[in-house]
């Protein structure tokens, strides 16, 4: 049946880009997840690991609350209000020749919904989770004092989980390896690679690739997604400037490409013709995304710095796949965020808050809306 992996992802997609959260260390969230050109503490190695050579010794402690709240209607109402909290974790420290290491922990993603009440796709409560964690060691080399490399590999660790789709088993090419498994975990890897630069002492440029992360396949849920329970995720190129306008403003952007549709659980068309978990299987027909953030920074007091910013992520659902994404669409594609940071001698704390505006897709018969709400806390010491 070619809508049984789009049935089974949930809302918690809306608050993000496809995906992926809008950005990683609270600083950064403060400006729109900017990072690329602006290294402010040691989770810069999601985005780009060679900001690593512009940091001294130090450790950041994270947690993160999100709330996403969502309605959809397909012949009936159905609302969600998800709760998630999790935790980032981050290490940079100075090492002999010009080299930098790092440590991160951190959340890249995650899926989760109970619906609690039984659907026309089974007889028990449908529920399913896809969490992605990553923890990331990471090296730079500053070349000189303008340039610096660097290099970051992506060790994920992957759940999957469904329950409550009996009622689609019979549409899989692997029928018992559909709902109803338990937790299925696998490891995963990838390589992150970045550039930055300095340049005229008042501008910062930063390039990175990441490459995609080959997970290993879920074989409790093969007959779930294409290629025998596939959910790799896709390979990404960031562009980003820092402009010092001043000693104490900084504006930043950030340019990012998600290549969706080179996984096939995300790629793949709906209308295949193949039964799900086949190697040519129907998937949710995402299309590539891009992704703009926009970010300021004020030191307005000696220990005070005050964030602003903006992060637009291109809606990945077209509108032909909408009915295949009908309880996953993530619709919220403008996010604007604020963030406030407090130095105490080696200490600095940081709060930031992400708003995702409300947005609203429809195509007959399907209407589907939602907005998020986010806040990061964040503590970090210099050694």
């Amino acid at each position: 049946m070619k809508y049984i992996l789009a049935i089974l992802l949930p809302l918690s997609l809306w608050g993000m880009n496809g995906l992926y959260q809008i950005g990683y260390g609270a600083q950064g969230k403060g400006m729109g997840g900017v990072a690329v050109a602006l290294p402010q503490d040691s989770l810069v190695v999601a985005i780009n690991p060679a900001g690593l050579s512009c940091l001294c010794k130090r450790v950041d402690i994270g947690l993160d609350w999100l709330k996403e709240e969502a309605n959809t209607h397909l012949g009936k109402h159905i609302h969600s209000n998800q709760n998630f909290v999790f935790p980032e974790l981050g290490l940079a420290a100075p090492l002999p020749c010009h080299l930098t290491g790092g440590l991160a922990f951190f959340r890249k993603g995650v899926l989760a919904t109970d619906y609690g009440t039984p659907t026309p796709f089974g007889t028990s409560n449908p529920s399913f989770l896809v969490d992605q964690y990553y923890f990331t060691p990471s090296l730079a080399w500053a070349i000189n004092s303008c340039h610096s490399v660097g290099v970051a590999l992506n060790i994920s660790y992957n759940r999957l989980e469904a329950h409550g789709l009996e009622n689609l088993m019979n549409f899989s090419v692997h029928p018992s390896d559909v709902t109803n498994r338990g937790v299925d975990a696998e490891w995963g890897f990838g390589v992150t690679i970045g550039w930055l630069g300095n340049f005229m002492d008042f501008l910062t440029l930063g390039v990175s690739y990441e490459t995609k992360n080959w997970v290993e396949k879920f074989a409790r849920y093969r007959g779930l997604a294409p290629k025998g329970g596939n959910f790799s995720t896709p390979s990404t190129f960031w562009l980003g400037a820092a402009c010092f306008l001043s000693d104490c403003f900084v504006l930043s952007t950030d340019f990012g490409y998600h290549l969706w549709n080179t996984v096939p659980a995300y790629g793949n068309t709906s209308n295949t013709n193949q039964p799900d978990g086949a190697a040519s299987g129907p998937g949710l027909g995402w299309r590539n995304q891009f992704v703009f953030k926009l970010g300021a920074a004020f030191d307005f007091l000696p220990c005070w710095t005050a964030r602003v910013g903006y992060n637009f992520g291109q809606q990945v659902v077209p509108t032909r796949e909408l009915l295949n994404n009908t309880l996953l669409a993530p619709v919220v594609i403008h996010h604007i965020t604020a963030g406030l940071s407090y130095a105490w001698q080696c200490h600095q704390f940081t709060l930031a808050y992400i708003h995702g505006f409300e947005n609203k897709v429809s195509r007959s018969p399907v209407s589907t809306e939602g907005e998020t709400d986010q806040v990061s806390l964040s503590w970090g010491k210099v050694f």
